[in-house]
């Protein structure tokens, strides 16, 4: 048996910013605490392809936050990873620029390698031969395919759809509060269109997976009001389950109100409830266009996955993909 390492993540995405520490031996996740802020960092992106500088700020007082962090939990070794709104951006630079004057070695991922990451942060609670991982995200959503072999976790197929909550919020659910049915309809019709054209089951590319496993904030706040939780309860909503029809029902109360009254539902936090809508249409559409009745909760994300890579990084092992994350120590950390 190997020594545990105490590895930190901050993972900054289009809706959530976020912060990780894992102690990690073998390779397998011991246990992981984890904080969280809003900043909307994608906010305006999908349209104008810029990120604001109000939004870089807001990212960055967090990360500054996520840095007292780590060293709080004295990690040692810490990596930074941005995704879709990122990734969108013409002007990511400026954040990434400083990003790097606080000593971190910020990496855009691809959505490939965030999709990978997300099934191998959610497959490792879950033992399942085959399985459909999605990561719902602000700013897109990976679907991962693949399963649990005696030589471990393998990923069969991978795809990064550029449809997440954020996104569809400001394409199509913005102009009107709460939407029109015009609204609603729209966003639905392009959603599943995007989903049917790339399940590589409905051509025969590959099998049907047992079971959807969804992640990300969307899924984790609609299995937290539809258990009616005041307090969000982790150990709660691992593994629980929606149908599509709860979700359906779910969608259609959201859309019955107004963003002020969304942000009143138990076991939502209120700043998401601007993009709450979107993301539930989205899984709606998701499980339609997959063959997916119902699927499971996973509270384990991208963010498990990411510290796993971290760690894997020590031994200069590259993890799902071929990834090898940069990374940097403590002492690479600049005080805010």
């Amino acid at each position: 048996m190997s020594e545990t390492r105490r590895v930190g993540v901050i993972d900054i995405g289009t809706v959530t910013a976020r912060v990780g520490m894992a102690d990690i031996q073998d390779h397998v996740v011991l246990s992981i605490v984890r904080e969280s802020r809003i900043c909307n960092l994608g906010e305006g992106v999908d349209a104008v392809g810029l990120i604001s500088p109000d939004a870089i700020a807001r990212v960055l007082e967090a990360v500054d936050g996520f840095i007292a962090f780590l060293r709080d939990h004295r990690c040692d070794v810490v990596g930074c990873f941005l995704t879709s709104a990122a990734r969108d951006a013409r002007n990511a630079d400026e954040l990434l620029d400083a990003l790097r004057a606080r000593g971190l070695a910020p990496e855009v991922l691809t959505g490939t390698v965030e999709g990978a990451l997300a099934f191998r942060g959610v497959a490792q609670a879950f033992d399942c031969h085959s399985m459909a991982v999605a990561d719902i995200g602000g700013g897109s959503t990976e679907l991962t395919c693949g399963g649990r072999t005696d030589d471990g976790l393998v990923v069969d197929w991978t795809h990064s759809f550029d449809l997440g909550a954020r996104r569809l919020t400001e394409r199509f659910l913005s102009r009107n509060d709460p939407p029109s049915r015009d609204d609603l309809v729209a966003c639905c019709c392009e959603t599943r269109m995007a989903f049917e054209a790339q399940m590589p089951w409905m051509e025969g590319a590959l099998a049907h997976p047992d079971i959807l496993i969804a992640t990300g904030g969307t899924v984790t706040s609609l299995s937290a009001m539809g258990l009616g939780l005041e307090t969000y309860d982790s150990a709660v909503v691992q593994g629980s389950t929606l149908t599509v029809e709860e979700v359906d029902d779910l969608g259609a109360r959201l859309a019955a109100m107004t963003e002020s009254q969304r942000a009143r539902i138990p076991g939502l936090q209120p700043n998401r409830a601007p993009v709450i809508l979107g993301g539930t249409l989205l899984v709606g559409e998701l499980m339609r266009a997959s063959g997916f009745r119902e699927l499971t909760v996973s509270d384990f994300d991208g963010l498990a996955g990411a510290c796993m890579a971290v760690e894997r990084s020590l031994d200069g092992t590259p993890g799902p993909v071929g990834f090898l994350p940069a990374t940097v120590g403590l002492a690479d950390l600049v005080e805010p």
